[in-house]
């Protein structure tokens, strides 16, 4: 991973944060090891931070208390905002962590009139999320946006 993270570096002339994409990647048997290895290139300024990639269950709050991470990438929507309600937003930022959104648009589930098959158990909620939107006057991606501006309280240092 540290000769495809130099190369990467080599490749693109700068790296301002590397995340390590799979959790079981830190907490195997390997873990300490691997941040250690990232450590040492944020500190030797090949990369400008480390962070890590993870969902809901992984408990990101307690990930970052544990390795202290730059950042986290972490799903928020309008339609999953577990990390807001249950304070993981509030503990990332206490601890300094800088929080990346993902999913903000559901991977354009938001926007589809209808949903693909494997997902059209959501038709029922995205309809009732729409109505309530069109009923505010606004569209989906300003309403999805607008989450994220205000929830930035608890995402940004």
């Amino acid at each position: 991973m540290i000769t495809r993270a130099h190369r990467s570096v080599k490749n693109l002339g700068r790296v301002d944060l590397l995340l390590v994409h799979s959790v079981s990647d830190l907490v195997g048997p390997h873990g300490a090891e691997l941040w250690r290895a990232l450590g040492r290139l944020k500190a030797d300024g090949v990369v400008g931070g480390i962070g890590i990639s993870a969902y809901v269950a992984d408990d990101p709050a307690g990930l970052a208390e544990h390795f202290r991470p730059d950042a986290m990438q972490i799903p928020f929507s309008l339609l999953d905002q577990r990390l807001l309600r249950d304070g993981s937003l509030a503990r990332l930022k206490a601890l300094g962590v800088e929080v990346h959104a993902r999913s903000l648009f559901l991977q354009g589930l938001f926007f589809m009139e209808t949903p693909p098959d494997k997902l059209t158990h959501a038709a029922p909620l995205l309809h009732k999320v729409r109505a309530r939107i069109a009923d505010a006057g606004a569209t989906p991606l300003a309403a999805a946006l607008a989450l994220c501006c205000r929830a930035r309280k608890w995402m940004w240092r």
